[in-house]
């Protein structure tokens, strides 16, 4: 994110999205004179500034958002396209679990967000001029707001350019704590992590089916909500709530894990129908279980993360105890990611923004391989790009996304460019302590919760705060 001197006798607020690309975020693109990248954390905002995302940095950004917050979500395969979506504009399937004011009013949410176009970004970017006379501005793409009929950023996109959705919302007793898609083209099973206790198994693909055939467009059935009642196909009970959830691809397995510390495993008979929950669960932790990742190399094997600072793994035919156990962080640690493209390695998140890389090789000397203590406050998730085996994305308390590339090594000659370029006016001022492997940062949402690479559209993320989604794409990434 650059930040820029306002004209005078002007303040603006932080704008509602913003990112800063290093190295490509140009310094004079927009007309603003010298700017600096700013920190979250680090740099404050002084009287007379504001914080500016530049609309060269994307390739598409748009925002959307639900009735109540959605503080976890995920990416749903589905049927809308090829594996890989290479053209504007883009159909998107996501489903999210609400945190609702009222426990009664609380859903588990699939929506077909369609017609996600470049729009105001990269190719079709407007010109400045033509943004400066509608009226748009830096502001970004639109909000869709399922609470409201019309949308008061409206005017901000050409007619025919405004993505819009449909979706069903299942009603779900208490807040969702998390909520995970098993990732299975042709189906959509769903896995909710409720704050009563209860472990939910959700079989939602009649409705994504309906969805991806429903013929909607942005003058007729805009943003069109369906409530519904379902009955689920399991429950696991827990004793106390938690938050720990993750789906085996390979076998289709859910694991849970509580607040207790407690990790159970749910099974099918192969119909993807009739459902059981283990009654003898995986002991081990001694404090909260934060996170779980399924091995994408190994069926039985899968890697637990906990407030007792420890990553574990664990084999499915051994519960008593786990077969590697290490402190891997000084902190909690809140969430980790295991890379499908290079199954040695593992990515955690701590409690004091620290994230770091364990090569699985060489874990008997319980030394990382990597370790960037970047962002100032909690990392709130993690993912490994499902494209990219060096490239991994996350999230932080301090509202920040990051992107990483691990193969980025320091360049002591381009960094000297760089530093003249910066002092000619030419290039935004980059601050000597951002890592290299740092490419990319997007802010502009508060309370950020979780980050998603999208499956199907290379490069694209989708991430969830308090005040709603994101969907986007860096052009550097």
């Amino acid at each position: 994110m650059a930040r820029r001197k306002a004209p005078k006798g002007k303040k603006k607020k932080p704008k509602g999205g913003g990112g800063s690309s290093k190295g490509s975020t140009g310094g004079g693109s927009a007309g603003f004179g010298t700017q600096t990248v700013w920190r979250a954390g680090v740099d404050p905002i002084e009287e007379g500034e504001e914080l500016s995302y530049d609309p060269t940095a994307y390739e598409c950004l748009h925002r959307f958002r639900f009735s109540w917050p959605c503080l976890s979500f995920d990416v749903a395969v589905d049927g809308l396209g090829e594996r890989e979506k290479t053209q504007f504009p883009y159909e998107c399937t996501v489903v999210a679990g609400t945190q609702a004011g009222d426990p009664n009013e609380n859903a588990v949410c699939l929506a077909r967000l369609s017609n996600v176009c470049q729009g105001k970004h990269g190719a079709k970017r407007k010109s400045k001029k033509a943004r400066d006379e509608d009226g748009a501005g830096d502001e970004m793409d639109m909000e869709m707001d399922v609470s409201s009929s019309d949308s008061e950023s409206d005017s901000e996109e050409e007619e025919g350019e405004q993505p819009y959705f449909s979706a069903v919302e299942v009603h779900h007793r208490g807040g969702i704590n998390r909520i995970r898609c098993l990732k299975q083209q042709g189906s959509c099973i769903v896995a909710s992590w409720g704050e009563t206790g209860h472990v939910q198994v959700w079989d939602l693909s009649s409705h994504m089916k309906m969805l991806s055939e429903e013929k909607i467009g942005p003058r007729t059935q805009k943003n069109k909500v369906k409530q519904v009642h379902q009955t689920p196909l399991h429950i696991a009970q827990h004793a106390v709530e938690g938050y720990a959830l993750d789906w085996s691809r390979t076998n289709s397995s859910l694991l849970t894990g509580d607040c207790s510390g407690k990790i159970m495993l749910t099974r099918h008979d192969g119909t993807l129908v009739n459902w059981q929950t283990d009654s003898q669960g995986f002991a081990g932790h001694s404090a909260s279980v934060e996170d779980l990742q399924w091995s994408p190399a190994e069926d039985s094997v899968f890697a637990s993360c906990s407030v007792d600072k420890t990553i574990k793994i664990w084999d499915t035919r051994q519960r008593g105890k786990p077969g590697l156990s290490y402190e891997a962080h000084e902190t909690d640690i809140n969430v980790i990611s295991w890379n499908s493209l290079t199954s040695c390695m593992i990515a955690s998140g701590g409690d004091d923004g620290t994230m770091r890389i364990w090569d699985m090789r060489f874990i008997s000397n319980k030394q990382y391989v990597a370790n960037f203590d970047y962002c100032k406050k909690a990392i709130t998730s993690i993912e490994w790009s499902p494209y990219e085996g060096s490239m991994v994305a996350t999230s932080s308390a301090d509202n920040q996304i990051c992107f990483w590339d691990l193969s980025v090594e320091r360049d002591a000659a381009e960094e000297v460019e760089h530093i003249n370029a910066a002092a000619e006016g030419g290039e935004v001022e980059i601050p000597v302590d951002i890592p290299p492997q740092l490419l990319f940062v997007h802010g502009g949402q508060d309370n950020v919760k979780e980050v998603h690479w999208h499956e199907q559209i290379k490069g694209a993320v989708v991430s969830t705060a308090y005040d709603g989604f994101n969907i986007f794409a860096a052009a550097n990434i």
